[in-house]
């Protein structure tokens, strides 16, 4: 096979390959109150593991649930902000409504982000993450 052959093939090959990733269509990532239920079931099952106190223990779900809450108020006028209604909690910021966003998404995110943090046995947390994040994305592929 001579180069100029060998460069045509290259170059079709190429057009080809970009043809077809431009026909695949993005799907959203649908995310569920299940997926919600089943984080706040692990933040659970690691504080027992992690033998938090009482108040801590309070906190360690509050906090992560408001912040996945305040995320999901700027997209769902029946949900009010907590800001002025829960004491010391300032307004976020707002999201780019310019920028496609899933605001479910990353509501669930920041629940797990702000989750890690707040605990000892952060690598369960990250485990956790990391496996809804493969489960998501194959549950996201099988409904295209």
């Amino acid at each position: 096979m001579n180069q100029k052959t060998m460069k045509h093939q290259i170059i079709i090959l190429s057009v080809i390959i970009v043809l077809t990733s431009c026909n695949q269509k993005q799907e959203p990532i649908l995310i569920t109150s299940a997926d919600f239920n089943k984080s706040v079931d692990k933040v659970g099952e690691v504080m027992v593991h992690d033998i938090f106190s009482p108040p801590v223990a309070s906190r360690v779900f509050a906090y992560p649930n408001i912040a996945a809450y305040e995320i999901i108020a700027q997209n769902n006028d029946d949900y009010k902000s907590l800001a002025g209604q829960v004491t010391d909690l300032k307004s976020i910021p707002k999201a780019d409504t310019l920028q496609p966003l899933n605001f479910q998404l990353a509501a669930l995110i920041a629940h797990i982000d702000l989750s890690k943090r707040l605990i000892f046995s952060e690598q369960k947390i990250e485990v956790y993450r990391d496996n809804l994040s493969v489960a998501l994305r194959y549950k996201s592929k099988s409904f295209s």
